[in-house]
């Protein structure tokens, strides 16, 4: 059997969507537990909150969410179900059901989210959006043009010029008649050189390799993902050896509910090679509608301590749905491959959880859920602080949630409730 510690010095996570912070490191191997406890403890947290015709603000101080009176921008027919935020007061919210790109001031000291001060037309349906380095660039991910919208995010005041739209290679995989009848960009993820972005194609079953150096913006290589009908949506990189470069790639399949690890390599450029699937699921608790099933969000736990990949399970055909949690460990004492192992989930509290997030304390003490439908549009969870040797258990018992109902029957809420939550809480 499987019983150990990868023997690797460092696992870093490259700073994609949520910007986590670095990883201590690995964990040995454990027997699987769903049933871990919450350690009640004080703390705080500021929350940007996306949805389908509104964005909101809520406080939350370890026991409740409370909703922020200076954060409430109602915009019927719109869906910030991504945004981004910028240093020291610009938001960037996605349109997806337009073709525009927002732009919001929000003041970090005083809480106050602006009205809508600009937005800049790109690609229509962009459902996720990544920055550089530097912040100089932004790329959009178009998931109804199947393309990415490449932003020059340089302006002190945080106008956006298209510098270049770059349509994705290749021909949809149709196994899925809707999903995939197009190629579908559904996210970027930049690798820790900042060299590359990852672009993930639903549509097409591909990761996309796109080259940012010296204004170059070209796709230079496509690594398909099997079988056919997988449909990757959200991806992380690894960093497993205490280098400055990915050694490890994961990402979520939609279509199958899988997650996917590959190996990766930077000679001419940079490869993936395949390494392992694992169900969402585990073998623990299959979903109850297998056809209707349809994986979410993916996100590396960093902080202090241990390192763990969450994923998120939709339209499970349960009373709620779930997140899922998988450690990184060596295949066995004399195979030092990595792999993930599935450890546990915890129900969400309501259905369709696009997104989550974790809070931005040093240890990443808290996830924070977004439920699109349900009985809880909003959950927390609390992420032990425990030692690298230790199994990181979450809380099953949430330690706050908010009704989907007083969500969604906000004006312009249009009946859905959150897709997107983010922790803006002043450093």
């Amino acid at each position: 059997m499987l019983s150990t510690l990868l023997p690797l010095f460092g696992l870093a996570v490259a700073a994609a969507a949520q910007g986590v912070p670095q990883p201590a490191g690995l964990i040995p191997r454990q027997a699987a537990n769903t049933s871990a406890t919450t350690n009640a403890t004080s703390r705080h947290a500021s929350l940007l909150v996306g949805a389908a015709g509104q964005i909101r603000g809520f406080d939350f101080d370890g026991k409740a969410f409370v909703p922020k009176a200076t954060v409430n921008v109602t915009e019927p027919g719109k869906a910030a179900s991504w945004m981004i935020f910028k240093e020291p007061n610009l938001l960037y919210a996605v349109d997806e059901n337009g073709n525009a790109t927002r732009l919001f001031n929000y003041d970090k000291k005083t809480g106050v989210l602006s009205q809508e001060l600009r937005s800049f037309n790109g690609s229509s349906g962009v459902v996720h959006l990544a920055f550089n380095d530097d912040k100089t660039i932004l790329v959009g991910s178009s998931y109804g043009l199947g393309q990415v919208d490449i932003w020059d995010s340089a302006a002190a005041d945080g106008s956006l010029k298209l510098i270049k739209q770059v349509p994705l290679s290749g021909t949809p995989s149709l196994v899925d008649k809707d999903a995939q009848k197009v190629l579908r960009a559904h996210g970027a993820v930049l690798d820790p050189t900042g060299q590359y972005f990852i672009i993930n194609d639903l549509g097409g079953d591909k990761l996309h390799i796109l080259d940012i150096a010296d204004g170059k913006f070209a796709i230079t290589e496509s690594t398909p993902v099997t079988p056919a009908g997988s449909g990757p949506r959200h991806g992380a990189f690894l960093t497993l050896d205490g280098g400055k470069k990915a050694t490890h790639y994961i990402v979520v399949c939609e279509l199958t509910n899988t997650i996917q690890m590959f190996s990766v390599s930077y000679e001419n450029g940079l490869k993936l090679t395949g390494i392992q699937t694992i169900s969402t699921f585990g073998a623990a608790f299959p979903p109850a509608n297998v056809i209707t099933a349809r994986a979410g969000e993916l996100v590396v736990s960093g902080g202090t301590g241990p390192a763990y990949v969450y994923v998120s399970n939709r339209l499970t055909g349960n009373f709620t749905d779930s997140i899922s949690r998988f450690a990184i460990e060596a295949k066995s004492q004399t195979d030092k491959t990595p792999q993930l192992v599935f450890k546990g989930f915890i129900e969400t509290g309501g259905l369709a959880p696009r997104m989550f997030s974790f809070s931005k304390d040093d240890k990443q003490q808290t996830l924070f859920v977004a439920n699109v439908n349900g009985e809880f549009t909003l959950q927390a969870h609390e992420r032990c602080n425990s030692t690298v040797t230790t199994d990181c258990q979450m809380g099953r018992t949430p330690m706050a949630k908010f009704a989907f109902s007083q969500f969604s029957s906000q004006p312009g809420g249009q009946g859905f409730g959150a897709q997107f939550v983010m922790d803006v809480t002043p450093c």
